[in-house]
This record gives structure tokens, sequence and C-alpha cells, in this order.
């Protein structure tokens, strides 16, 4: 096909193979309708090699797909609702498939994934909810378990993608070259998404130390947006943020009692293995942490209490 408006040399294609299903000295015209969009014609390396037989070492439109099975989950029909209450699908044949590309995870896959990793008492606050803004940020807890629960799901993917031994030599055939240029695709797009997923953790992390230090909790418990509405979490730049570690931002019994020797060494008599009976000694830790009046979690314990 020649572009006939093009005033220089340019590329010719010409359809040989369908020249070859007509008669000789047939006279063949070749012509297309319509205008395709740009990028509407692109394809991953999995459509590439599984139609054509080859692909590309990197290609910008590769992805893998992502589908969490929630359907074992006590909560499943509440959260089911929520999902649909609020409009949250992939636009896929099956609306709980996600395709993740090397820059690009789609927001909705986040607010799906938040739904599926609610607790009773996030799902009891969400049951009702139909604005997918409320899913943007659900909490501080559920955030984190969403990221870890994206992370696991991906590492998961790598890991069986990396079990299998593969003969990598310059012997093989060219098929299987593109067969290996494919999985190392995929390789590369979970390692990126991971590290971005991790990024994301680590912001949040700052974050709730920066609410911390700033006394900015959320006014009301459990501290979730839905109840919350008119509260701003805080959003800081993690490339300007001191390292923050999960253990100094949440209420652990190992900082409770690391912070505090005289009460550490009454526990330590209380109790022979402390790993046994971890419930019941946190308790008395948390019941501890509550009564002290220079306590750093004192305007957490004073809005629980409300």
């Amino acid at each position: 096909l020649v572009d006939p408006s093009a005033l220089e040399d340019s590329e010719v294609l010409f359809p040989l193979v369908d020249a070859l299903n007509h008669k000789p000295n047939t006279k063949i015209t070749w012509s297309r309708s319509g205008d395709s969009d740009t990028g509407s014609m692109s394809f991953s390396n999995e459509e590439l090699l599984t139609g054509y037989g080859f692909c590309f070492e990197y290609n910008e439109y590769d992805h893998v797909s992502l589908k969490p099975n929630f359907s074992q989950d006590m909560n499943y029909a509440i959260k089911l609702k929520i999902l649909k209450n609020c409009n949250i699908s992939s636009g896929n044949s099956d609306e709980f498939t996600y395709y993740i590309h090397r820059n690009n995870i789609s927001p909705e896959f986040f607010k799906m994934m938040r739904v599926l990793v609610m607790n009773s008492m996030e799902t009891a606050c969400y049951k009702d909810c139909s604005d997918s803004a409320l899913l943007e940020k659900v909490g501080y807890r559920n955030e984190l378990s969403m990221l870890s629960m994206t992370l696991a799901l991906l590492k998961a993917r790598l890991f069986a993608l990396k079990s299998v031994t593969l003969d990598v030599s310059d012997n093989i055939r060219p098929w299987q070259k593109y067969a290996l240029m494919y999985r190392s695709g995929q390789e590369d797009i979970y390692n990126s998404t991971i590290a971005k997923v991790e990024e994301m953790r680590r912001q949040v992390i700052n974050c709730m130390d920066q609410d911390t230090k700033e006394n900015r909790i959320a006014p009301n418990a459990p501290f979730l947006s839905i109840l919350n509405q008119e509260h701003q979490f805080s959003s800081l730049d993690i490339d300007n943020s001191p390292f923050v570690s999960l253990d100094m931002v949440v209420i652990t019994l190992d900082n409770i009692m690391k912070n505090d020797a005289l009460f550490s060494n009454a526990i330590s008599e209380i109790f022979e293995d402390l790993e046994e009976e971890g419930d019941i000694a946190f308790m008395l830790c948390l019941i501890h942490e509550k009564s002290k009046e220079d306590s750093k979690w004192k305007s957490f314990f004073e809005k629980v209490s409300q």
C-alpha cells in the first residue's frame, strides 16, 4: 500500500501472500476504510509471540495480568456489593482481571484491593458506600494491608516465573530465544512493579510518622476516611523524608517494653513464654501505656475511648 501523499521516499506495504490467492494477470486493488487511533494497533509481547511468532526485547505495551481470588472470604458478598456500588471494574471481560504495565498500575486496581483486605470493622463501615472516591484511601491499617497483599501477590508470581530453570545458551533456536525474551520482559514488569509498590508502602509509613508527630490523627475512631471525610491525611515526598520503619509508627509489644524497663521486667516475670502468651501480654501493655500521662500514643487512646 503506497502513501499517495508522501513527497519523499516512503515505505511500501505489499500484501504478497494475499496476491497469491488470485489468478495470474488479475488486477487487484487494496484499500482501507476508517482511521485507527495511534496506539490502537499496538501489541504486547504475548500477543506478538502467540500471533506472529516473535516479540521485542523491550515492549512498552507489554503487561502482566493480576486477578486476586477472594471467593472464600467470609465477607465476600458484602465486598462484592461495595465493588459494584462503587463501580470498581477493570473494564475487561473479567471485571477483576487487571493488566499491569511497567509504568502504570490502574488506580482502580488499588481501590479493588482496598476492599478485598477490609477487616470486619472496615467492611461494616463501608457496606453501603457508593462513592469510589472514598476508596482512594480507607485508612492507614487498610492501606498497609493492601500494599502488603499486593506485594505478596506480585512476589508469588515472580517466584513462580523464576522457579523454572531454562536453557539460555547461544545454541537454542530462534523461537526459543523469543520465548526467553518474552519471559524476561514479564520478569522485568514484576520487578519494576514491586519496586513501585514498596515505594508506596514507605510513603504511607512516612505519612503515619508525620501525622503522629503533628498530632494529626483523624478525629473519629476507627480513623477511616468514610468517617472522617473532612480530615486531610498527610502527604509527603519520600525523597525528602528520613527513613522510618514500621515499628516506629505502630504500637507493638517490643517497642513498649523496650522503652519501659520496669514494666518489661514485670512482664518477663509474669510470663515464662511471651510468644505463647503474646496476646495477653500485649493487652496488659496497652492498658499500661494508656495510663501513662507522657505516652506517645496518648491522643490515640483518648480518641479510641470517646
